[in-house]
């Protein structure tokens, strides 16, 4: 009887603790088997090869980037404004640079692409932080990956010509780190 009692506390213990973690937002780790697919397929002689490639990475992208899950900063890997960002773009400081552009879109009343909910777009306190910065100006945050149904994936566009991937998000938080 203690042995099952004790079997049971532990499980419970264990469930708690997954669930915490489920709960707790994930440092975004980059799907790098995906990007490095994109780089090939980009350079990549044979058309159909190239879009076998392609498919492969999205398919890697698609489990990466699931509408709902949120993406925050660490001491590692910060958001930064850029040059090579469009507007309304941030790209991470931990990205490996060779590989295709990589960015997250949030979207405002304002500036916002056809089929984004308004319910995904990021509050004007944020947008305006973002805004006023200039480039090369590090952020800590968080954002929220946002369904887009016109895109690549259920959450991305990829831009073949450019070699470009857009992630589309909602910001949840974000300021400028101080002292830079």
């Amino acid at each position: 009887m203690k042995k099952g009692l004790s079997v049971l506390i532990l499980l419970a213990m264990v469930s708690s603790v997954i669930a915490g973690e489920a709960e707790r937002p994930a440092v975004f780790d980059l799907p790098k088997e995906a990007l490095q697919l994109l780089a090939e397929s980009a350079s990549d002689p044979c058309s159909i090869c190239a879009k076998q490639t392609r498919e492969k990475a999205f398919r890697i992208l698609n489990a990466a980037f699931n509408p709902g899950r949120i993406l925050k900063s660490n001491n590692l890997c910060q958001f930064m404004r850029t040059d090579a960002c469009g507007e309304n773009e941030l790209v991470l400081t931990c990205y490996p640079t060779p590989l295709p552009l990589f960015t997250f879109k949030f979207h405002t009343a304002e500036k916002h692409l056809v089929g984004v909910s308004s319910t995904d777009f990021t509050e004007e306190r944020f947008a305006g932080e973002y805004r006023w910065a200039a480039a090369g100006t590090l952020f800590e945050g968080a954002l929220e990956i946002i369904e887009y149904r016109y895109g690549d994936g259920p959450a991305y566009n990829y831009y073949l010509v450019e070699n470009h991937i857009q992630v589309h998000c909602k910001i949840l938080d974000l300021k400028r780190i101080e002292g830079q």
